[in-house]
């Protein structure tokens, strides 16, 4: 059986770009909970202890991220 199905590339690209919305809107929830406006000072100061309670948060950004980057590599290959 077969995990692929059919449908317009228009579509596609619009459910890839809505969920790619949706996850950089959480993104940015995060960051300004914290009051930062970029991931990587949140990650650095996460790492390096300046903020030990944004731990969590910081975990969570980078799966967004990797999510996102993942969303963009897929709607690349589309051309």
């Amino acid at each position: 059986m077969s995990d692929s199905i059919t449908m317009e590339k228009s579509f596609a690209i619009g459910l890839v770009d809505s969920k790619l919305h949706f996850l950089k809107a959480e993104m940015e929830k995060i960051l300004d909970k914290w009051g930062y406006s970029d991931l990587q000072s949140l990650l650095n100061d996460s790492k390096t202890g300046i903020l030990k309670e944004a731990e969590d948060d910081a975990v969570s950004l980078k799966y967004l991220q990797k999510t996102i980057d993942e969303l963009y590599d897929i709607k690349t290959s589309w051309g």
